[in-house]
Order: C-alpha cells, then structure tokens, then sequence
C-alpha cells in the first residue's frame, strides 16, 4: 500500500468510526483527525524530501546559500503547480528559517 493509499484508507476509517459513534463528542475525533494529519504531512515531506536530496536538492537551512525570500518565492509558485507536499516542505522551511533568523530580543 503506498502513502496516498494508507491516508485515504486511514481517513475513511476515522470517519466511519465517528459517524458509527453516537456518544463521543466531535472534539474527541477532531483531536484525533489532527494527530492524523501531523503524521501523515510529517511522513509525506520526509518522503519528499528525500525525493528532493536524491537530485541534489538542499540547503533551505543555510542563510548564506538560500534566502528566505527565495523560499518565499518557491512557495508561491508551488501554490500554482499544486504539489502540495512541496508546499508544505516549503511552507516548513520558510516558517523555521523565519524563527531561526530572527535576532533575539535584548
């Protein structure tokens, strides 16, 4: 079963026990639809990501190298093109270099 086959059966099985369980409130599938959403983006930019390592791609994380602003400019256009594992790899490394290049309140 590859990636895309698991999410769809996960999923529909997390619907049909939900829409099965009449006593739970929908705040305990939805704590659960967001753990399964974590793992699943998480397992899919990993297998991007290698993807992308494997042809030579990398660097995202050095500030001498790539600029946030070219990642910034990667995302939109991977918006356009609709992978969306690429976008959230993109997103991903836009939020961490955000956070990694700011300087410290002192």
């Amino acid at each position: 079963m590859n990636t895309n086959e698991f999410i769809r059966t996960d999923i529909e099985t997390l619907r049909k026990v939900a829409a099965a369980d009449g006593a739970a409130t929908p705040h305990v599938y939805d704590e659960l639809a967001d753990d399964r959403l974590v793992q699943h983006a998480a397992n899919a930019m990993r297998e991007k990501l290698a993807l992308a390592r494997s042809r030579g791609r990398g660097g995202w994380w050095d500030n001498t190298d790539c600029t946030i602003e070219h990642l910034r400019s990667l995302l939109r256009d991977h918006v356009e093109k609709g992978d969306m594992r690429d976008v959230l790899n993109l997103a991903a490394m836009v939020y961490v270099r955000e956070i990694a290049d700011m300087r410290p309140n002192t």
